[in-house]
């Protein structure tokens, strides 16, 4: 899979952003999150998305899953509200 993206990849960047909410505590979040990563792989002309998880309350573990998802994946931000607003304004 990883060589056919390679292959068929766009090399123009998308404005595109998916923010899905987080508040309280989502069983599968993981799960979730990964199904939306496949899906910005392998969407518009190819050309990876941002994902972005808001923090709307989230339970502690589920913080910590969605956490460590951004960390591991460049396209994935996680933010508070007050840090969404901060990086949609630059």
């Amino acid at each position: 899979r990883a060589i056919t993206q390679y292959i068929l990849i766009s090399k123009k960047v998308t404005n595109t952003i998916t923010v899905m909410p987080i508040s309280g505590k989502i069983e599968d979040v993981e799960y979730i999150v990964r199904h939306l990563m496949w899906g910005s792989n392998w969407g518009y002309e190819f050309a990876p998305q941002k994902i972005i998880l808001l923090d709307l309350g989230g339970e502690d573990e589920t913080v910590s899953t969605c956490k460590s998802l951004a960390i591991d994946n460049d396209n994935i931000e996680f933010f508070t509200p007050n840090e969404l607003e901060a990086y949609l304004k630059k």
